[in-house]
């Protein structure tokens, strides 16, 4: 967890199983260890004095200042039948609750999910060992063999930073693939949002795809799945949000500030 009453910048870089984090006040680093004694297959678990230690720590900081937590195993239930959660998890987000800015940071699952809750954003992070399946995409999880000519694509890194001004971290994903970028320079197929329209209204890419959004409005706007399987902050003028669409199916999704404003990738 990180908190900054009156912050400079705060950045970090973090994949699956690493975190490096700078920071002007290195006495306000702190992660949440949910791995402990983990079973096979088993949720993660943070344990009453972890929790009671958080919610003692996060009792010294107002409402206002932004706050990070990292944890290995997601915070928020992405898989539960394969273990990727944590028990005890909605107790330590009760915490956060509060405060106007909260960003959650997890690895373990080697795949980019995001999601958004109140003022609560998840995000987990590929991984540089090995992609793993997408969630229930097959009997359980464990290294996912690709082509060789995609690896470095489905493995990357993720920077993390804090402007002052922004209501919402920078989260960007990069993938080891050489010359993939999130910005506009980027490889990945990129869908403009300009003129309160999604252009194109409607993209057909192949699985195992990311597709970047960039917004080129003045007004903030959202990417937000229909069928809640992502979701992007809210997105100032040429901010950006990626997803990596494993699985075949027509994913419908809208902004959530201007509902009128719609569009669909079509994975086939």
């Amino acid at each position: 967890m990180i908190g900054h009453p009156d912050p400079r910048s705060v950045s970090a870089q973090f994949s699956g199983h690493k975190i490096q984090l700078e920071s002007p006040k290195a006495d306000e680093r702190a992660g949440l260890v949910n791995v402990f004694d983990l079973k096979p297959g088993g949720l993660g678990f943070l344990g009453e004095e972890q929790l009671r230690w958080l919610e003692k720590d996060l009792a010294a900081y107002s409402n206002s200042t932004p706050i990070v937590l990292f944890a290995h195993i997601p915070l928020w239930s992405v898989y539960p039948q394969w273990g990727w959660g944590t028990d005890d998890s909605a107790q330590a987000l009760s915490y956060v609750k509060r405060f106007g800015s909260v960003t959650v940071l997890n690895g373990h699952i080697h795949q980019i999910l995001q999601k958004v809750e109140g003022s609560v954003y998840f995000h987990t992070a590929a991984s540089t060992a090995f992609p793993q399946p997408a969630p229930g995409a097959g009997p359980g999880p464990g290294p996912l063999t690709v082509p060789a000519d995609r690896l470095r694509s489905l493995l990357g890194i993720t920077n993390v930073n804090y402007v002052p001004g922004k209501h919402a971290l920078a989260v960007v994903d990069s993938p080891l693939a050489s010359g993939a970028t999130t910005d506009n320079g980027s490889n990945d197929p990129e869908v403009k949002i300009s003129n309160f329209t999604f252009d194109p209204a409607s993209l057909e890419i192949p699985p195992r795809t990311k597709v970047t959004w960039t917004n080129h409005d003045d007004q903030p706007h959202t990417v937000t799945s229909t069928q809640k399987l992502f979701a992007s902050p809210p997105l100032d003028t040429d901010d950006h949000f990626s997803f990596i669409f494993a699985t075949q199916g027509e994913y419908a999704y809208y902004c959530k500030i201007h509902p009128r404003m719609t569009g669909k990738v079509v994975v086939k």
